[in-house]
């Protein structure tokens, strides 16, 4: 397991030539975490090989004997969620006002977030609200919590975000069977699931509300993982 926090003021690729400073005189205004900070990154691999009949003698053996199982689970909490007004990043806006530093949403973008008045309800989890999942249990007010960044008394910007988002979590398996047929020849059947759990894993919604859909904020449209596959494979060895 890996625990980290990730800060800055606002790292974006070279090829993002149009995102500009929140204030230019003074780049510290924008620190805060990073767009990669996730607090705890886990990941487990696993190999299990039963003890039981390896040498594959009799039909019960060949039944239970040769077996392998190799899971792996990965795990992350959430990341920096953006929350900005439709004159700064291109992400549609929870007032339509524009906040200091903001561009005019044509030529020059900025993280200047919008900021939480009060955090209660803000933890990140799937609800259903209106027959919509969303990842507030009650958005109209977290969306009634959220203001611009006002010059002279907020001294931060939050970086990529003062709310985090999902985490995520997914389980991949695989499945092989040694199978001994004579001294000399035997086969090896495998498959391997991608997602064995079918897990539905949600992207990270943009924060936008556009003053008369405050009830739509942080609704969850996208799905992040893929369905279960399953890839079937056997090998011949002689």
């Amino acid at each position: 397991m890996t625990w980290s926090k990730a800060l800055g003021t606002g790292a974006v690729i070279q090829a993002t030539s149009e995102s500009g400073a929140v204030d230019s005189f003074n780049l510290r205004q924008q620190y805060g975490p990073q767009i990669f900070d996730r607090r705890l990154v886990d990941s487990v691999f696993m190999v299990y090989q039963p003890p039981f009949y390896k040498g594959q003698q009799g039909l019960a053996g060949h039944i239970l004997g040769g077996w392998i199982f190799s899971p792996i689970f990965t795990t992350g909490s959430g990341a920096p969620l953006f929350c900005g007004t439709s004159s700064s990043f291109p992400e549609a806006g929870y007032s339509g006002s524009q906040e200091f530093g903001a561009g005019d949403s044509n030529t020059e973008f900025n993280p200047a977030n919008c900021v939480p008045t009060s955090y209660a309800g803000t933890g990140a989890s799937v609800h259903t609200v209106g027959g919509q999942p969303t990842i507030y249990g009650n958005p109209t007010a977290v969306f009634n919590n959220m203001r611009p960044l006002i010059l002279g008394i907020d001294h931060r910007s939050g970086g990529f975000g003062f709310l985090h988002g999902l985490p995520y979590w997914n389980v991949n398996l695989g499945i092989k069977k040694e199978m001994k047929i004579t001294e000399r020849f035997n086969a090896q059947a495998s498959i391997n699931f991608e997602n064995v759990l079918n897990h539905n894993q949600f992207l990270d919604p943009v924060l936008d509300g556009c003053n008369s859909c405050s009830a739509g904020f942080g609704q969850l449209t996208t799905q992040g993982s893929t369905p279960r596959t399953m890839e079937f494979g056997i090998r011949l060895n002689f």
